[in-house]
């Protein structure tokens, strides 16, 4: 939240937080069918940028119920950091179609201050995956979590080269839309 001048104050954070609070509360911050329910626990992404669905102030903010909640979908894959793994998460196109996306690319940033570009073009009804499981089990950070772009690299052979590979970020936390 800011002041008249931009300046993020504490009153005019007090104030959005508890504006937030009621719209929960009383339902108002899902009523439109375009729109995003509130996180209900602690977020894990925030999405900004050219999008046209929100659900805190000009961004989609998503804990892992609510991004779980837009469809899980499944692959097992070789990647260049693990052995054949079985990952669980929702299809990156999904997720920038329930945010209304109009970029052409989202620059993705990881917890560690890692950043990336990945293109909103191309994608297929098998990747990538934003990753939200490992053979079953959530990912600590310390692992690849708590999100990680996953591509099918072994039903993919054209996925298997440096510029696919520095896409798939992991401790993902931030996507900007441009």
């Amino acid at each position: 939240m800011t002041d008249s001048i931009g300046i993020c104050t504490r009153r005019s954070l007090f104030t959005g937080v508890g504006a937030a609070a009621v719209a929960s509360a009383t339902g108002l911050a899902h009523a439109d069918s375009s729109s995003l329910p509130l996180p209900k626990s602690d977020p894990i992404l925030t999405i900004s940028g050219k999008i046209g669905v929100h659900n805190v102030g000009d961004t989609a903010t998503f804990d892992m119920a609510s991004l779980e909640a837009l469809g899980v979908t499944s692959f097992t894959t070789t990647t260049p950091w693990t052995k054949q793994v079985a990952f669980q998460g929702v299809l990156f196109e999904t997720l920038m179609n329930r945010v209304g996306s109009t970029g052409t690319k989202a620059l993705a940033y990881a917890l560690n201050d890692y950043v990336v570009e990945i293109p909103l073009k191309g994608f297929t009804s098998d990747g990538p995956l934003l990753a939200t499981k490992m053979n079953g089990s959530y990912m600590p950070i310390q692992k690849f979590g708590p999100l990680f772009v996953v591509y099918l690299f072994d039903s993919h052979p054209e996925w298997r080269n440096n510029a696919v590979y520095a896409r798939c970020i992991w401790q993902l936390q931030k996507l900007v839309i441009v």
